[in-house]
């Protein structure tokens, strides 16, 4: 009888757990988006693409104070950027065109210089309306999967924790 007043406890525990961290992961996900779109574009505004090495101050500070890589890329070329060793190497050709042709562009797995990242990407004109190259806001993939793990294991801890409350409750 105790058997099956603790089933009902388990089965509500586990689907409120995985509806949390679907949850959570989705909320994670945008906020990610959010924050990479917000810094392509103020790397975008603020940038001196007239003398491009003037700018690596302005991609330090985004890296030091938010933990994102930055890039400024002319044509599909990275000439500005915090990746390390990525400086001459190009945008990944898809991804390229897309911007070129006008369109921002997210993704949760671009690869960059051999690195996943989440990545977004803004196309750069000049004063004439030329597109000059690409703003780009990255984290790398490993340091999201970090926080996801994280969330994943705090939210299964909880399950446990309230499970084992309706246990001692019950008996």
């Amino acid at each position: 009888l105790m058997l099956l007043s603790i089933v009902p406890a388990v089965i509500v525990a586990v689907v409120i757990a995985i509806m949390s961290i679907n949850t959570s992961m989705t909320n994670i996900s945008m906020e990610v988006e959010e924050n990479l779109h917000s810094v392509a574009l103020s790397l975008e505004e603020m940038a001196d693409f007239e003398d491009l090495a003037s700018n690596q101050h302005i991609l330090d500070k985004f890296k030091k104070d938010l933990d994102i890589d930055t890039t400024l890329f002319v044509g599909d070329v990275r000439e500005v950027t915090t990746v390390n060793g990525a400086v001459g190497t190009k945008a990944d050709p898809s991804i390229y065109a897309k911007v070129k042709a006008g369109e921002n562009y997210f993704s949760s797995h671009a690869n960059v210089n051999g690195e996943q990242y989440f990545a977004y990407y803004i196309p750069v004109y000049g004063a004439d309306g030329n597109f000059i190259g690409m703003s780009f806001a990255g984290k790398p993939t490993k340091t999201m999967n970090a926080m996801v793990i994280d969330l994943v294991v705090n939210t299964l801890i909880m399950a446990s924790v309230i499970l084992a409350v309706v246990v001692v409750l019950i008996i």
